[in-house]
């Protein structure tokens, strides 16, 4: 079964050559390790204001696990972000839009992440 294996990728390999295409072979990164991409020790819960949470109820109910409310001091709302680093900025921006809209009392809306890119992002 092992040699099979080998030889069904020698003629994929193959295959791709002839077409030339080329082949990328990805070898996991030593210093990238999946326990340290869990760092949400850094990342404090504030205080939260119940009426400024009953007013936003609908963009944290659109948002769902994507982001945490953590915060809403200040007028600005801070929000654990908790999906694809590449669609933080535009989840930001779409969270900034709905929030502000519903409750007029919150001048900004921030997502906050410790993560700089996704486990796969090599």
């Amino acid at each position: 079964m092992k040699y099979m294996i080998y030889i069904l990728m020698i003629l994929v390999a193959s295959s791709f050559s002839l077409l030339r295409v080329p082949i990328f072979i990805a070898q996991p990164s030593k210093s990238l390790k999946m326990s340290s991409m869990n760092l949400d020790k850094d990342i404090v819960i504030g205080s939260i204001d119940d009426k400024i949470k009953e007013s936003i109820r609908e963009p944290l109910r659109v948002l769902g696990n994507a982001a945490e409310l953590i915060d809403t001091k200040n007028e600005v709302c801070t929000f654990k972000y908790n999906g694809p680093i590449k669609h933080k900025f535009g989840m930001e921006s779409y969270a900034r839009m709905m929030i502000t809209e519903t409750c007029s009392n919150i001048k900004d809306v921030k997502f906050v992440t410790n993560r700089v890119r996704d486990p796969l992002d090599y």
